[in-house]
């Protein structure tokens, strides 16, 4: 009896110490727990992340952290170290005891670092100056994430703002660096500064080419396109070995009085040095090459020779690569011939278009046909330029003729306006631009259009300039009663504009043009009686917020009385 009363006391106290309030309770299975209920994490390429949950009732645990089915850690944390590539890994957590085991699905995006990346044109070429002649460096920097500026002259620091103004009152090279730094990292540029005297002072001018090719009996303007500290300089010029001009005008105005071949040599002269240029006008016989149209003659354009667009939200962001200016022309030709459009992009943005025959001339009426995609609130104008094949070799390289429009003497128009735009330093930023007249900016990203850049793929080079003439910007935001709410509002212009939905000139969806409009470079009337090529050209630079870039977009180019 003793033995049967011991032990059932002893299994008395042992029930006594696993109840609590007369339930008997067994150990809980372990428990994962993220802070904030978050189970993605987010670490930059080249970096690491640690990844500690908390646990509940994980004495004595067993981890193991697995990816893609290995196993990569046993340990109550772990340390992810991101790789060079942005990426998603997906990976799985299990915590276990004798009680149980518990799950969970985690995620680690690897993003790209944002760089601090710096562009500032001309940098690569360094920059000269005067004396005392101060010059402000405002680079562009993708500043998506804080960013701390340090510019340094010969290695002392001067500035810690964006922006610095440099100027020194004695000759010398001077060696100048920005570094920009925010948490991803850093960048850096160095260029060099040289300072002259105004004895010294380099100068200098540029032609847009060595060969000209015109009719005889016109009347050319041969102006650089572009002029290097060229302050007090004398021009003179001579043709065939006469002097004919001398003074401080840089351009000549030329007529050739008959058809032959003209050598002009330029000379710039500065404090007794001179920088020379040579010249040649190919003249022909007026009209020698025009082309009657035939049976076969087809009212569309023939052949695209040129398709440049400024940089804009719809450049490369088709499906296919479009690698050499080859393939651009061969791209757009099949977009228009489909019943597509293409973009000419910013300011500058242009489409070279031929026909299989020359377009006449008419006493009244239109001749020409640009298509658009233009309606109403909506007009981006291009200017419409024509050429005729003076030298008959099938090609645009003669002299082009601007289409006098309704804006062409309008003050706030800017003929001959040069716009350089620069390839971004990283992919998905802005495109930086500066013009002739000083200015500067950039064409802008949206959401709708997210290919890594908007500078044209085939574009070799790291910048290149576009002229032609300016529209004034007359884009607004506002409230529109026709669509009840606040848009972007795009003017039409009153007529000879591409893209445009006006109200004369227009036949729905093409705008109309007259071959009498050509003009010469000083406005004055071109009397062309025939032409063979057409150029359109974005003529506006502007952003308008969410629907990007004004760009002038085309769907044909016609012969318009062949289209009737």
């Amino acid at each position: 009896m003793r033995s049967s009363v011991l032990i059932f006391s002893l299994f008395a106290a042992t029930l006594a110490a696993c109840n609590r309030d007369d339930v008997i309770t067994r150990p809980s299975q372990p428990e994962i727990v993220w802070e904030n209920n978050a189970n993605v994490f987010e670490v930059k390429t080249g970096r690491s992340v640690r990844i500690a949950p908390s646990y509940l009732h994980a004495e004595g645990a067993v981890f193991r952290w697995t990816a893609d089915g290995e196993t990569v850690c046993t340990d109550a944390a772990y340390l992810y170290e991101a790789g060079d590539e942005p990426t998603v890994v997906y990976m799985t957590l299990e915590v276990s005891t004798d009680a149980g085991t518990d799950r969970e699905e985690l995620r680690i995006d690897v993003l790209e670092r944002q760089l601090p990346t710096i562009l500032l044109p001309g940098a690569d070429d360094g920059y000269s100056l005067l004396e005392n002649q101060p010059m402000t460096f405002d680079p562009s920097v993708d500043d998506r994430l804080p960013v701390t500026y340090r510019w340094t002259v010969d290695g002392q620091t001067v500035s810690t703002d964006k922006s610095y103004t440099f100027s020194r009152e004695s000759e010398g090279r001077y060696a100048v660096a920005l570094a920009a730094s925010n948490e991803d990292g850093q960048d850096r540029i160095e260029f060099t500064v040289t300072v002259y005297s105004p004895a010294n002072l380099p100068f200098g001018w540029e032609f847009e080419a060595g060969e000209y090719n015109m009719s005889a009996g016109r009347t050319i303007r041969l102006e650089p396109v572009s002029l290097t500290n060229a302050g007090d300089a004398v021009f003179q010029w001579s043709v065939n070995g006469e002097q004919v001009q001398q003074g401080s005008d840089p351009a000549l105005v030329f007529t050739p009085a008959e058809a032959g071949d003209y050598t002009i040599e330029g000379g710039m002269t500065k404090n007794g040095l001179t920088v020379s240029r040579t010249i040649v006008v190919h003249a022909f016989e007026a009209g020698r090459f025009y082309r009657p149209r035939t049976e076969t003659s087809g009212a569309g354009f023939d052949r695209i020779y040129a398709y440049t667009p400024a940089p804009g939200q719809f450049v490369n962001a088709g499906p296919e690569t479009i690698a050499t200016p080859g393939q651009a022309c061969e791209y757009a030709q099949r977009q228009m011939a489909g019943g597509g459009y293409v973009s000419l992009g910013a300011f500058g943005g242009y489409i070279v278009a031929g026909f299989d025959h020359s377009v006449d001339a008419s006493a009244d009426g239109y001749e020409l046909a640009v298509g658009g995609n233009s309606f109403d609130t909506s007009s981006e104008p291009g200017v419409v330029w024509v050429m005729q094949d003076e030298n008959g070799d099938g090609l645009p390289n003669d002299t082009w003729y601007e289409l006098r429009g309704s804006e062409y003497d309008d003050p706030a128009t800017v003929h001959g306006y040069a716009v350089t735009y620069y390839r971004p330093a990283s992919s998905g930023t802005e495109v930086p631009w500066t013009d002739d007249r000083g200015g500067r900016g950039a064409v802008g990203r949206n959401e709708f259009h997210q290919q890594d850049s908007y500078y044209p793929a085939w574009v070799a080079a790291d910048s290149y300039t576009l002229r032609g003439t300016l529209l004034e910007n007359r884009a607004e935001f506002g409230y529109s009663d026709r669509y009840g709410d606040f848009i972007w509002m795009l003017p039409a212009r009153e007529w000879g504009y591409a893209d445009n939905y006006s109200d004369e000139g227009r036949d729905g969806t093409w705008n109309l043009f007259r071959i009498s409009d050509a003009v010469r470079f000083d406005g004055s009337p071109a009397d062309l009686t025939y032409i063979d090529f057409v150029k359109v050209q974005s003529g506006v630079q502007a952003m308008c917020g969410a629907i990007g870039e004004t760009s002038t977009e085309v769907t044909g180019i016609a012969d318009y009385r062949m289209m009737k």
